[in-house]
C-alpha cells in the first residue's frame, strides 16, 4: 500500500482585512498639494482647464495649446496636471459618497491601466438599470483584496443591504474568494460569474448583457 495515495490536502483561506479596516481604506486619500482657493488664474480659467482636459479628454499638451489658440490663455501642461489633481481631490470624496438609491442588481469588471508608468488595475462596478457607475478603484495588484474592498465600496453605499443583491463578473476567481469574505462577516449577496465572451452557457446567455452596461 502506497500512504501517498491516501494523502489529503486542504486549501485555507484566512482574511487579516477587517470591515474596520476597510472603511479607514475607502477614505484614504491624501490631501492636494495645491490650494485651488489660492491659485493664479481665476475660476473661469479653472473651468476652462477642466472641461477641455476631463470632460473632452484631451491631453495636457493639448489642452494647453487649445486654451491658448483659442482663448489667448498662456498656461503650462504642468499646471493643467496640477489643477485637475487638486480638482480631483475635492470631488472623488463628494461624487464616492453621494446616497444613491442603488438597484440590487450590479455588475463589475477590472481592466488595466497605467499609473505613473506603471501598470495598475482599475475595478467598476456598476448599476445595471440605473446605468449609474457606483464604484471605480484603482489597485496597483488584481488579488482578492481589490475585489473585497471593491465589492464593499458598493455595500457601504447601500442604506440597507438588499437580500436579492447579486453581482455579475468574470470568471476570475478573486471575487467567490471576496464573496466567501463577506459571508464570513454575515453579509451575503449573490456573485453570479459570466465565463468567457461567448453564450455557451444559460448563466452567460441570461447576463452578459448587464456586461456592456458601463
Amino acid at each position: 500500500m502506497n500512504p501517498s495515495q491516501f494523502s489529503l490536502h486542504y486549501i485555507t483561506r484566512v482574511f487579516n482585512a477587517s470591515l474596520d479596516k476597510l472603511e479607514k481604506f475607502q477614505h484614504k486619500i491624501e490631501p492636494s498639494k495645491i490650494d485651488l482657493s489660492r491659485i493664479r488664474n481665476s475660476k473661469h480659467i479653472l473651468g476652462l482647464v477642466l472641461t477641455y482636459y476631463i470632460n473632452y479628454g484631451l491631453s495636457l499638451r493639448k489642452t494647453a495649446l487649445i486654451l491658448y489658440e483659442i482663448h489667448d490663455i498662456k498656461i503650462s501642461h504642468q499646471t493643467i496636471a496640477n489643477y485637475a489633481q487638486a480638482a480631483s481631490h475635492l470631488l472623488f470624496p463628494w461624487m464616492d459618497n453621494y446616497k444613491h438609491n442603488f438597484n440590487s442588481y450590479q455588475c463589475g469588471d477590472e481592466t488595466y491601466v497605467k499609473v505613473l508608468s506603471k501598470k495598475a488595475y482599475v475595478f467598476f462596478m456598476c448599476d445595471v438599470k440605473k446605468k449609474i457607475i457606483t464604484s471605480y478603484r484603482i489597485y496597483m495588484k488584481r488579488d482578492t483584496f481589490s475585489a473585497i474592498d471593491a465589492f464593499y465600496s458598493v455595500l457601504r453605499k447601500f442604506k440597507k443591504i438588499p437580500e436579492d443583491l447579486e453581482f455579475v463578473v468574470d470568471g476570475n476567481p478573486i471575487y467567490k474568494a471576496a464573496q466567501q469574505y463577506f459571508q464570513l462577516k454575515r453579509i451575503f449577496f449573490k456573485v453570479t460569474q459570466v465565463i468567457g465572451l461567448t453564450n455557451d452557457d444559460p448563466v452567460s446567455k441570461q447576463h452578459r448583457p448587464a456586461k456592456p452596461t458601463y
